[in-house]
């Protein structure tokens, strides 16, 4: 996986998910901060935000996910100078992978990848947010799509972008939306 080089931008708009070919998929990023107040929710709990939008923050950027249904985005900035969570360590695996996800990830192609932590913590927020409510889902009963095999029944696509970004940054950006 190659990052992409971004020297600055104020607003970034690109399509993501092209793979689900029935279905259209637009990501923005922009430099802004995460509000101070949180997005208003209904009655049920759910947030007013429609199902075919999601947003996220990280680092003074926000990503704002829209599409023709459905679907998801979850964002994390990392410095080239973080202390990158130990995705081998038993407090990790304990608190966020699921039962068997270790040994799956661990065969697959992002085992390595220095900041691998990211991609599975990041990868299931975007998950969790796609599925609905993202605080009620527990990091450990979700599997990340780094741990989905080609012939897994899995009814969700996922894409992993990185953006290589001044400063030494990287942005991790996940995408998803169910198949059909």
């Amino acid at each position: 996986m190659q990052a992409i080089r971004v020297e600055s931008f104020s607003t970034l708009s690109f399509r993501v998910l092209e793979d689900l070919r029935d279905s259209e998929f637009w990501l923005t990023l922009s430099t802004q901060e995460r509000p101070t107040k949180a997005a208003p929710r209904n009655i049920s709990g759910v947030s007013n935000y429609s199902d075919s939008r999601g947003r996220s923050y990280s680092g003074g950027i926000k990503a704002e996910i829209s599409g023709t249904r459905r679907c998801s985005v979850d964002i994390e900035l990392i410095s080239d100078t973080d202390e990158p969570w130990n995705f081998e360590s038993n407090d990790f695996r304990e608190t966020i992978l699921a039962p068997g996800e270790y040994e799956l990830i661990r065969d697959s192609w992002a085992y390595g990848h220095p900041q691998l932590a990211t991609l599975v913590w990041s990868s299931k927020e975007a998950l969790s947010k796609g599925l609905g409510d993202a605080l009620s889902y527990d990091p450990r009963a979700l599997m990340s799509p780094l741990a989905w095999g080609q012939d897994d029944d899995v009814n969700w696509l996922a894409e992993l972008r990185t953006l290589r970004m001044p400063n030494a940054q990287t942005l991790v950006i996940w995408t998803m939306a169910p198949k059909s």
